[in-house]
């Protein structure tokens, strides 16, 4: 493992992105230390890199601006489920809700640390004044928004039932239902 947990905010253990053509990708940010996961390989000119990744792949960059991962995903994504512990031991597994935005992500900053990969890191900040509400992750979509996502207290999951339970994962046996 070559990332690190954090004792501020959430630390994405695994997101899996599930795409239309029936396909899922899954990465694991603390193994290659990823701190951005670039949708949009347009958007690469904005982030400080050390090599660009192809053209059209998802690539995933981490600490030093090197890219460490390149998938070639050619089917819109239909969700996001993200896996997810919390300074206080909590795991929190489920779909993040993006109000039907998925295909509209540019790039998703995993890091207090990889906003210095950004040529341009305003409005971005996992500053928030209750440590429960501070973000996992900030992502930002083609239209120039900027959202923080999975704090503590406001991870929420979408759909008739919860992928992954969609809850706190706590110690016992579970049954999936409805949310």
């Amino acid at each position: 493992m070559n990332g690190t947990i954090s004792t501020t905010k959430g630390t994405l253990l695994h997101s899996i992105f599930e795409f239309n053509d029936d396909k899922f990708l899954g990465i694991q940010p603390l193994v290659d230390d990823v701190a951005i996961i670039l949708l949009d390989t347009n958007e690469a000119v904005n982030i400080k890199l050390n090599s660009k990744p192809k053209k059209g792949v998802i690539a995933t960059i981490n600490h030093n601006g090197d890219v460490v991962g390149e998938y070639e995903v050619n089917s819109p994504i239909v969700s996001i489920t993200n896996t997810i512990l919390y300074p206080k031991g909590q795991i929190w597994s489920g779909q993040i809700d993006l109000e039907g935005k998925e295909n509209e992500i540019l790039f998703i900053v995993l890091t207090q640390n990889a906003l210095g990969l950004l040529h341009d890191s305003e409005g971005f900040s996992f500053n928030f004044p209750d440590p429960e509400l501070i973000p996992t992750i900030l992502i930002k979509f083609r239209d120039g928004s900027i959202r923080p996502q999975c704090g503590a207290k406001s991870c929420q999951c979408q759909g008739n039932s919860c992928n992954l339970l969609g809850k706190f994962i706590k110690n016992g046996l579970y049954e999936r239902k409805a949310c």
